[in-house]
């Protein structure tokens, strides 16, 4: 954590709490779901507050949409994992949350330290895509692969 003084906007009587939300996406007759855990930040004025606008946000992602292959993809709220309060100024490098295991001191342990490559972030395009189970929006894809399609055509590229 920082040594910064926190502003009086993230204070008790308002400001940033940190909400992990937990969806899930079902397909047509497939035998496995998709279960996401999506952290959220909300501003709000107590906890209150905090709970009654991250259950909004929760349930603005109820939808039913196809994906591209015409099966009917149910994605629904299912509540929170947490609510917490942040307590610290948000800038780069501020840390908002952690995981906490323990281990024995004399035993092994397998840290979850990914190489570089492996991350989200620099994955190809084709690994996010290769899932048990296909949630994707047939219309977003499209409008997706349109927008590609438009920008190859503007710069001349194939």
């Amino acid at each position: 954590m920082n040594d910064q003084k926190v502003p009086e906007s993230n204070k008790s009587d308002g400001g940033w709490y940190l909400a992990d939300l937990i969806v899930e996406m079902t397909v047509g007759d497939q035998p496995l779901r998709a279960v996401h855990v999506n952290s959220v930040l909300v501003r709000a004025q107590n906890a209150d507050e905090a709970y009654k606008l991250s259950i909004a946000l929760g349930r603005d992602v109820d939808d039913e949409d196809v994906n591209p292959a015409g099966e009917v993809v149910t994605t629904r709220f299912v509540g929170l994992k947490e609510l917490s309060y942040i307590d610290t100024v948000l800038e780069h490098g501020t840390e908002i949350c952690y995981r906490e295991t323990f281990h024995p001191v004399d035993g092994d342990v397998q840290f979850p330290i990914r190489p570089r490559e492996e991350l989200d972030v620099f994955l190809a395009r084709d690994s996010f895509i290769k899932k048990p189970i296909d949630y994707s929006s047939d219309r977003i894809v499209a409008e997706a692969l349109a927008l590609i399609a438009a920008r190859k055509r503007d710069s001349g590229g194939s």
